[in-house]
């Protein structure tokens, strides 16, 4: 499934990053990495067992091995744009692989905390789901915030998230209830 084809649901992070690229050539390529925990969630209701997804590797506090957009098949776009207190983030990574996260921020909060977070969207793909794309709901939107050394400014985002139901055709699971999870994306369009 492309790319395109996934974010059919996510309308203005589809035009964002068409009309801004990261690799445009006009700065560095796009880096990143993110974490996934996959489960079961409130509604008992998932159809698959619980896994991790990564591309990279990150946790809250050590950017471990990020990824490049344009190497070894690695795609990634993102935008990270705003001031002071407040900023809007969109982005995506798709290893080539199965392995596919879309997410977006329409207002990080840089004080967003656990108790007191943003909200926005994911789409998440990996090999386990097997080609279903698992998409947070408007009535249950993700949980973003900031935990460790995780920073946002403009043209990088380093944050944790979890969301309470992301759903396919026929599965209502979550991702990250019992620990977070973490997206990094850097050399972004400001």
């Amino acid at each position: 499934m492309s790319s395109l084809t996934r974010l059919a649901p996510l309308p203005i992070l589809t035009a964002a990053l068409f009309l801004a690229g990261c690799s445009d050539g006009v700065g560095p390529a796009a880096i990143g990495a993110y974490e996934i925990t996959f489960n079961q969630g409130q509604s008992g209701a998932c159809g698959l067992g619980p896994h991790n997804g990564q591309v990279g590797s990150i946790t809250d506090t050590e950017k471990q091995d990020l990824k490049k957009d344009g190497e070894n098949l690695v795609k990634m776009s993102c935008i990270v744009t705003g001031s002071g207190n407040s900023f809007r983030v969109a982005g995506e990574i798709d290893d080539n692989k199965a392995n596919f996260l879309s997410f977006e921020i329409p207002n990080l909060d840089t004080g967003a905390t656990r108790d007191n977070p943003s909200f926005g969207s994911v789409q998440y793909q990996s090999v386990t789901t097997q080609g279903a794309v698992y998409s947070s709901t408007d009535d249950q939107p993700c949980e973003f915030f900031l935990e460790g050394s995780e920073t946002i400014q403009p043209g990088a985002a380093w944050v944790s998230f979890r969301c309470p139901a992301v759903i396919d055709s026929t599965s209502t699971c979550a991702l990250g209830q019992m620990f977070p999870n973490v997206v990094i994306m850097e050399n972004c369009d400001r």
